[in-house]
């Protein structure tokens, strides 16, 4: 299995529009040693050629046209066969306009896998998804089932299981989704023919015990990297919420997930959908080198993951 970071930023990507704190600020003036993030998806292949995503991020098309293995070799192609979403919030779903909301390419039919809840609040709840997307693309997933990823109603030879993580609300205006409930947001343990397996978690809020099952003895896991601590927008000014507060473990700390994650018997452990405030996004800080002693790692945009 094959796996290539698109992109590994949070709501915003780095550097961010409209902000002035010393990543952006160091970015752009180019006092900062780091790389520019995009909103965070994978693509995931068994075999290079037919490709499967997690999430659609808000800069797929640019994604899209960076990656050479995503091109189409004919005059109408897409080489995307399906999208499974982690859930409904709108830097992991923006980018499903950008691939035609699912449906037909050519010759390939692009399928939309979701929970009922995502798929309720963005077919009922969402003009442009209601409009375009057709729901004879759409797979309805089940929690903590097997299922392999079809193409074409044929076996791709991925099977992924989704599970269920705390996260936050859908929504903070719509009263049927202001309760976050089971299946709102999911992790994917993803297994190819091989047997090898690759866990990837987003967005986590708390560390659950059914999360740790899902990823331990995992090849590789692709992990919630928002925010390094839980005080990181606080301490700049620019919220009075804590990473917990705004549906994100912090990766520091007595609580956070370097201290929970620690003892997994996981082979490649990353970290991913970092906030541009992250001291984590300076290739030479301190918070890097710490994390590389735990035996952690930064995905950056464009990486390439061989399992």
């Amino acid at each position: 299995m094959r796996v290539i970071v698109l992109g590994s930023a949070a709501l915003g990507g780095f550097p961010q529009w409209n902000c002035g704190c010393p990543n952006c600020r160091g970015f752009r003036e180019g006092t900062l040693k780091a790389r520019k993030r995009t909103q965070s998806c994978i693509a995931i292949s068994p075999e290079g050629e037919r490709w499967y995503l997690i999430d659609a991020s808000p800069d797929l098309a640019h994604q899209i046209e960076v990656t050479r293995e995503l091109h189409a070799s004919r005059l109408r192609e897409s080489k995307i066969h399906a999208v499974l979403l982690t859930h409904a919030h709108p830097d992991h779903v923006l980018g499903l306009p950008a691939i035609g909301l699912g449906g037909v390419v050519g010759e390939t039919r692009t399928l939309i896998y979701g929970t009922r809840r995502t798929k309720e609040y963005l077919l009922s709840k969402n003009t442009i998804f209601a409009e375009g997307i057709d729901e004879d693309n759409w797979v309805e997933i089940s929690l903590n089932k097997k299922e392999e990823i079809l193409v074409e109603g044929k076996p791709s030879g991925l099977v992924f299981e989704a599970f269920s993580v705390p996260h936050r609300p859908i929504s903070v205006k719509e009263e049927h989704f202001k309760e976050e409930l089971e299946g709102d947001t999911v992790g994917y343990r993803i297994e190819d023919e091989n047997g090898k397996v690759l866990v990837y978690v987003p967005d986590i809020r708390e560390v659950t015990a059914l999360a740790l099952r899902k990823m331990d003895e995992a090849d590789v896991i692709i992990f919630d990297g928002t925010f390094y601590r839980d005080n990181e927008l606080i301490k700049l000014g620019i919220s009075s919420k804590t990473s917990e507060e705004l549906g994100h473990i912090s990766i520091a700390g007595p609580n956070g997930s370097i201290e929970m994650l620690r003892d997994l018997n996981v082979k490649q452990k990353f970290y991913t959908h970092l906030n541009n405030t992250n001291p984590l996004i300076p290739e030479d800080s301190v918070e890097r080198r710490l994390l590389q002693v735990e035996g952690f790692h930064v995905v950056s945009d464009g990486d390439v993951i061989d399992l």
